[in-house]
């Protein structure tokens, strides 16, 4: 295959992957208007993943913070999705791997800060507001 016929597979290549997207894009948008709400695609992926993730990916890919999913953004929000479902799966194997009897849809709580401070004695407010500054 020489240079030209790899451009012209990858220009069809990216044209079936546009169609594809505009498919599931038609599929998850109730409403018609050409774009997926955050609660059109919580509908839509709330077997695959938590709603706590759903909003994380949401709000990434809703570049123009318009609260909608616009055909553009929506190739972008497929690709983000895939990645953590993918990784899910991943970190569930690799938990089966090393807790055989461990459930299979098993979640990994985030750290927390726990701050203690004598009676008497007042925390360094130096250390607070970098804390209050990363979070």
């Amino acid at each position: 295959m020489n240079e030209l016929e790899l451009i012209d597979f990858l220009s069809e290549l990216r044209q079936e992957a546009a169609v594809v997207a505009l498919d599931k894009l038609s599929g998850l948008d109730q409403n018609g208007d050409e774009a997926v709400s955050f609660s059109e695609f919580i509908q839509g992926y709330d077997k695959q993943l938590e709603k706590f993730e759903l909003k994380k990916i949401f709000t990434k890919v809703d570049v123009n913070k318009n609260a909608h999913i616009d055909p553009i953004e929506f190739v972008s929000l497929q690709n983000l999705v895939a990645d953590e479902i993918r990784s899910r799966i991943l970190h569930e194997r690799l938990l089966k791997q090393q807790y055989p009897g461990a459930p299979t849809h098993a979640t990994t709580p985030s750290p927390t800060l726990i701050i203690f401070t004598a009676k008497n004695k007042r925390p360094n407010s130096a250390l607070l507001k970098r804390i209050r500054r990363s979070s």
